[in-house]
């Protein structure tokens, strides 16, 4: 062995005097911000019970089974502004719905009969991706409802069991804003990210330096050494600095602490503020927000429904069910179907608000959304209005939002797999672009959806 082997980012520090706790401190820095890895990927999980009305869901495409998402359906105008960054995904059959579907969601389990339990048998994907940055953040994932409902109808998001016999365990999602927010920012004062970032600049100012010394006294291969670690300090030195990637933690403010007692609504936004803020300061990279559990459900009367007061207001769970007509004898719209196409709207303006909160944040060459995923799923399927709806999971709405960087999905696109593949097998292909490497995914998840991929 050459003595340049002997070479190490180790010895690097010893010959710096930068050692111990002081060598730790001073490169403890979040996974994304060291020269060899690029921005990291996250996850959001934005999750909606119910079904979703097809004519109002689909874009307009006519028959195109792979089209460009120019523009978006009437219930979706407006997530527009991010069309190119949208991927929509129709014809996938899932196997249950409702209680089972919680469960099938995320983890492609249980997929068959006789009916299951509402377990799934492996973690579902955001923990499995969580896991893949275990230690790299403060908050391994974070789990938020903005009404957490009874027994299992509000948890989406599973760990895998100790064993492979043990059943998985279901990760309760937090109602208050308050307490999520004690969880997350506990440690963080408003100035520390700030400190953080000038006490780590100052040490890369230092090592440059003596880098830099050490190089011109060696020679052959120890200098050919000591100029890559030199060349690695001087890009961490590039993302910190005022114009590199320094503008995650620039952006990392305590958020301030949610109000007690918030209503549905103002308990939503709270979270969806949570999820930003711990994304931006790199706290998490996992986060799964459930707006209302299946069975049951709030009553929406805060919105606004065509022929609807706010009186006329039933639970969600028996809105969906639908039936009748979508029109009245009198030609008014039928009140189920006004009311589930207020509720599914609200829905989209929420997750539009979600994705500009996160465009609003620089990151690297791009924003927060361009380095995250966010998957908007259900527990069931499309129906048509007007039809009795019995809750199935025959074509499953998926929508992913984010940019394209590092996942390699085809973005700005409408893809009609036409029941080729199974939800499991979208679930497999959204773990690959997660970073997971799988060969299977839940029960039935075996093949990689090639056209999802660019």
């Amino acid at each position: 062995m050459g003595r340049g082997a002997g070479w190490s980012r180790r010895r690097f520090m010893r010959a710096l005097g930068v050692g111990g706790a002081a060598a730790a401190g001073a490169l403890a820095t979040p996974r994304w911000l060291t020269a060899q890895d690029s921005v990291p990927r996250r996850m959001v999980v934005f999750y909606t019970s119910q079904d979703q009305l097809d004519a109002l869901w689909r874009p307009p495409v006519g028959d195109a089974t792979d089209a460009a998402l120019t523009e978006l359906s009437p219930q979706l105008s407006s997530l527009s502004p991010f069309a190119d960054r949208i991927l929509q995904v129709h014809g996938v059959r899932g196997a249950h719905g409702h209680i089972f579907g919680h469960a099938e969601a995320l983890s492609g389990t249980p997929g068959g009969d006789p009916l299951p339990t509402a377990f799934p048998s492996q973690g579902t994907l955001d923990q499995l991706f969580a896991a893949q940055h275990s230690g790299e953040t403060s908050t391994a994932s974070l789990q938020l409802a903005m009404i957490a409902g009874r027994n299992y109808e509000s948890v989406i998001s599973f760990l895998p069991g100790a064993d492979p016999e043990a059943l998985p365990i279901p990760l309760w999602p937090q109602q208050d804003p308050r307490v999520a927010f004690e969880r997350v920012f506990r440690a963080l004062s408003p100035t520390a990210a700030r400190d953080l970032w000038r006490s780590r600049r100052s040490v890369l100012d230092h090592t440059v330096g003596q880098l830099g010394g050490l190089r011109d006294g060696a020679s052959g291969e120890e200098s050919r050494l000591l100029e890559q670690h030199l060349e690695s300090v001087r890009e961490l030195e590039r993302r910190l600095g005022e114009e590199g990637g320094a503008t995650a933690a620039r952006s990392c403010e305590t958020p301030t602490e949610p109000m007690s007692e918030l209503d549905a609504p103002a308990r939503l936004r709270a979270h969806l503020d949570l999820t930003v803020a711990a994304l931006a300061c790199d706290l998490t990279r996992s986060v799964s927000i459930v707006v209302e559990p299946g069975q049951g459900g709030p009553v929406f009367n805060w919105l606004d429904a065509d022929g609807v007061a706010p009186g006329d207001w039933i639970d969600w769970h028996e809105v969906s069910h639908g039936g009748a007509s979508p029109l009245t004898s009198t030609g008014a719209p039928n009140k189920k179907h006004a009311m589930h196409r207020a509720v599914q709207t609200w829905h989209a303006d929420e997750m539009a608000y979600l994705l500009s909160q996160l465009d609003s944040v620089p990151e690297g060459d791009g924003t927060l959304l361009d380095h995250t995923m966010v998957l908007w799923v259900s527990e069931l399927g499309l129906t048509n209005a007007g039809q009795q709806n019995p809750h199935l999971r025959a074509d499953v709405p998926l929508l992913v939002a984010g940019g394209s960087a590092g996942t390699g999905l085809r973005m700005g696109r409408y893809l009609d797999l036409q029941d080729e593949f199974h939800y499991h097998d979208v679930l497999l292909t959204l773990s690959h672009a997660l970073g997971l490497e799988r060969e299977s995914f839940g029960d039935r998840g075996t093949a990689v959806v090639e056209t999802l991929l660019a």
